[in-house]
């Protein structure tokens, strides 16, 4: 992208990310900081895979799309990880989520909220917006496929 040049009647020009083909950002400082969100995500999805309390994919996901930005190396490793690839391409390329995967993020919003509401919140207006909230996730959620569709 371009940052246009300053004629009359346009309004000044905002300076914009720029991109390769690839999608990699051209601001270094951006592009570092990038691949060190998406270490420490994908460090989370790793420890997700053997911590039950922990989800995984969505973890992932976000390294996918930081790595996207500025590793092509570290994007295609998990891209196409015998493991952790399938689910994160069928979300990039056919938002899917796995009937499994909804039941256990439903599940584990629930008893994340009983357990705040009981343990944690003395009002009722925090668990109200917190329980909301979490509906409204629940309810993205439960809405996407639950597996590629056949052509």
């Amino acid at each position: 992208m371009s940052v246009q040049e300053d004629a009359p009647g346009n309004p000044p020009p905002t300076k914009q990310l720029e991109f390769h083909e690839a999608g990699l950002i051209e601001n270094r400082l951006l592009r570092v900081t990038l691949y060190a969100l998406g270490c420490i995500f994908a460090a989370l999805g790793l420890i997700g895979a053997f911590l039950p309390v922990m989800p995984t994919v969505p973890f992932l996901l976000v390294a996918v799309w930081c790595f996207a930005r500025s590793s092509p190396r570290f994007h295609h490793w998990l891209y196409t990880h015998p493991t952790f690839g399938p689910p994160i391409r069928n979300w990039f390329q056919h938002g899917v989520v796995p009937l499994k995967g909804k039941l256990y993020a439903v599940g584990g919003m629930a008893v994340s909220w009983m357990m705040t509401v009981i343990f944690v919140f003395d009002d009722w207006l925090k668990p109200a917006l917190m329980g909301g909230t979490m509906v409204l996730i629940g309810i993205y959620v439960c809405t996407r496929p639950s597996r590629v569709r056949a052509e």
